[in-house]
């Protein structure tokens, strides 16, 4: 049997073959379309994910603060060396106050044993003055003076714990007692009015 014989047939081919034509055509022209439409998502998901125009305001941004950053960087580092030699003035003046202290106190001691010897040798001395009839304890009541008379020769009368003595101007009479010496001289005599003056010297 021929295709001319059954007309159906070449119907039902003619129409598949269309079709197929047209599902072809239809089908790249999809694939293509799809491809473009795949390529501008692509193209602004990556705009959109990497935001461009932000991440270059982000950057501008970044760059002025970094530039901030940059500036008190280095005034605190300024602000550290500044410190630094402040606290290195401030340890050396230390160091020079304590040679000093150090001196001071060196000398301070130099002094004291200067004293002391000399405390040694010359004992604190207490100047007085008396008229005759007068008497004056000494040495906490160790010592008792008292003037008697004065002469018109400038010669004076003195007792010395119940011991009578005569003295004239630069006269020493050395007395003991309590296990401790004293001096007693005689600085000066005046007849009128009468009156005589003592220093009173503990020897060390």
């Amino acid at each position: 049997m021929s295709l001319k014989d059954n007309p159906a047939v070449v119907i039902i081919t003619m129409t598949v073959a269309v079709a197929g034509l047209f599902f072809t055509i239809g089908y790249n022209v999809r694939g293509e379309r799809i491809s473009a439409l795949e390529a501008q998502i692509k193209a602004i998901d990556f705009a959109n994910s990497h935001n461009l125009e932000g991440l270059l305001k982000a950057l501008t941004s970044a760059s002025e603060e970094l530039k901030k950053n940059v500036s008190i960087v280095n005034e605190l580092q300024a602000a550290k060396q500044r410190l630094v030699e402040q606290d290195i003035s401030i340890k050396k003046y230390g160091q020079k106050n304590d040679d000093l202290k150090a001196s001071l106190s060196e000398l301070q001691n130099q002094l004291a044993e200067k004293q002391k010897r000399l405390d040694s040798i010359f004992a604190a001395s207490e100047s007085f003055e008396l008229k005759p009839g007068q008497v004056k304890t000494l040495a906490g009541y160790g010592v008792v003076v008292g003037l008697i008379d004065v002469g018109v020769d400038n010669t004076i009368a003195v007792s010395v714990n119940n011991g009578r003595a005569k003295m004239y101007p630069g006269t020493i009479q050395t007395i003991t007692t309590n296990g401790k010496t004293y001096r007693l001289i005689v600085k000066g005599v005046s007849v009128i009015p009468s009156s005589a003056s003592f220093d009173f010297v503990v020897n060390k």
